[in-house]
């Protein structure tokens, strides 16, 4: 029976791959992993599924996942910094999560999606953005709880009743 690939070198290889591709924009992306999965495929049917050496040997003749990613940068002429510079999209994302968290759960909310959606952020951008975000909102949070139980509504009434004088309606 041939290896599939779901086999875990196979899987180890695509996993460090797409990690790599983060670099690339969306289109060549998904591109490159496309066509290194079918030349896998392609690869893999003639391997029996108890030769792990054969499918090492083929995942080195494809080379480092980093490599490939390189090797496409350079074709493309993308710049790997190029790919991850931030606009409005990322932008509004860290202020949902920072100072949207103001707006209780739907800041936080609109933030993690921009974020997650960002097809500029690599993913270790991406779980940064989140931890610190969720951390920020959640530290917010406590503290809008605290102050508004120490603070309260009921400290806003005077102590001592406040004497207004009576209503005249004097004729025209």
């Amino acid at each position: 029976m041939p290896v599939e690939l779901d086999h875990p070198l196979v899987m180890d290889f695509v996993t460090r791959l797409q990690e790599a591709a983060s670099a690339l924009p969306v289109g060549p992306r998904d591109e490159l992993i496309t066509d290194i999965r079918t030349h896998l495929s392609e690869g893999l049917a003639d391997i029996p599924d108890d030769d792990p050496a054969a499918v090492r040997e083929l995942l080195d003749r494809l080379g480092d996942p980093a490599d490939i990613v390189a090797e496409e940068l350079r074709e493309t002429g993308t710049a790997a910094s190029g790919a991850t510079r931030w606009g409005l999209h990322e932008i509004a994302a860290v202020a949902l999560l920072t100072v949207g968290s103001l707006l209780i759960l739907i800041g936080p909310a609109a933030g993690l999606i921009l974020t997650w959606t960002s097809t500029r952020l690599t993913r270790q951008q991406k779980r940064g953005i989140t931890a610190g975000g969720l951390a920020l909102a959640i530290v917010l949070t406590f503290f809008l709880l605290f102050f508004s139980v120490s603070v309260g509504p009921a400290s806003l009434v005077p102590a001592t009743p406040v004497p207004v004088p009576p209503l005249t309606v004097t004729p025209s």
